[in-house]
């Protein structure tokens, strides 16, 4: 009886057993989460990618109209002009589709701003707005009124936050958010997003557009470093030149009048083109579209910027100390030998989602 009470089937598990069963329930479990997270990084992925080519089809709307847009140039500038060459209509018509082409560059930083800078038209000091010029132009006889409704923005998130304080981050998210919801899709550009794709990361008062991650979707207007990495510009003045530009004055072959027989109140903006131009590398116009980035899952997105705070004038569209953004690369292999890649990973880059690929990464 007692050998038969020794063979019964006993109730508990040997510890061999017992690990077993927790290491196949920890790869399980391993496997599910890691699944999970993919399956979470490609919704974002999917949704950051909607909402940046949401985002860029209503900006080149916006970009698209200036093609048919009245850039009206101050009259004293017309007067200057007219003046400077009374007996030589040929340069008259030169100098004045100078100012056009000028004057045209200038509406479009007033009324598609990456930078605060060019809402206020001044330079934003550290701490305070300064002194806000209401007609402060270059170019164009007065500031147009969407630039006024900008400015009125401005300043009521300036008041927001802490009373005086500038909105130094995110200036060009939210001077993005800025632009779609005023200046696109007939004022109805809201309805096209959810309120998770909208938000106030810095809590600043100034709202921002932002990426499956939560995330500040950023923005520049004139992306001329850019060109190696986009499949929408191609660089090339000849062949794909600025289409604001149809007389092409922005080439080094526009060099009549001379610029020493401009009147004084153009003559500074054409001597930085013209000097540009006659470079031993000169920089013709070439077409540029606006550049909207995600910095992708990391929210890096590595891209070497001009300064925020700097004043983007007109005439420094093409110009390296003007707006550039250049992808974050090995310092090897960046030919200007400046290292562009801040953390020095040199591909962090590689996860950006932004509106310049034909895949629509």
């Amino acid at each position: 009886m007692s050998r038969v009470r020794h063979l019964a089937p006993r109730h508990a598990v040997t510890l061999i057993e017992l690990l077993i069963t927790i290491t196949i329930i920890a790869t399980l479990s391993a496997a599910f989460l890691g699944a999970s997270r993919s399956a979470m990084e490609a919704a974002n992925a999917a949704r950051t990618k909607s909402t940046v080519n949401k985002i860029h089809g209503l900006l080149m709307e916006k970009w698209s109209s200036f093609s048919t847009r009245r850039a009206d140039i101050n009259p004293l500038i017309i007067i200057d002009i007219k003046r400077a060459f009374p007996n030589n209509p040929t340069y008259q018509g030169k100098a004045l589709a100078d100012a056009r082409l000028l004057a045209t560059r200038e509406l479009m930083k007033l009324e598609m701003p990456d930078r605060w800078s060019d809402v206020v038209l001044e330079v934003i000091p550290d701490t305070t707005v300064g002194t806000v010029n209401l007609n402060r132009t270059s170019i164009l006889a007065a500031r147009p009124n969407l630039s006024r409704n900008y400015l009125q923005r401005f300043t009521q998130a300036v008041n927001v936050n802490n009373n005086g304080k500038t909105l130094k981050q995110n200036q060009g998210a939210e001077c993005l958010y800025l632009t779609i919801m005023l200046a696109t899709a007939d004022g109805e550009a809201r309805s096209l997003f959810s309120p998770r794709d909208i938000g106030d990361t810095d809590e600043d008062g100034a709202l921002e557009f932002l990426d499956g991650w939560g995330n500040p979707i950023n923005y520049i207007r004139w992306p001329v470093g850019f060109v190696a990495y986009s499949d929408l510009m191609s660089g090339d003045a000849d062949s794909d030149h600025d289409p604001f530009d149809p007389f092409r004055r922005d080439m080094p072959t526009a060099i009549s009048p001379r610029v020493r027989d401009y009147p004084s109140s153009i003559k500074d903006f054409m001597d930085e083109i013209r000097d540009r131009n006659s470079q031993k590398n000169p920089v013709s116009a070439y077409r540029l579209l606006p550049l909207v980035y995600s910095g992708g899952p990391d929210g890096d997105p590595d891209l070497f910027l001009a300064k925020q705070t700097l004043i983007d004038d007109p005439y420094r569209v093409y110009e390296s100390s003007g707006i550039t953004a250049q992808i974050g690369t090995p310092m090897a292999s960046n030919p200007s030998g400046i290292n562009i890649d801040p953390d020095d990973d040199g591909d962090n880059w590689l996860d950006n989602i932004h509106s310049h690929l034909l895949d629509g990464r």
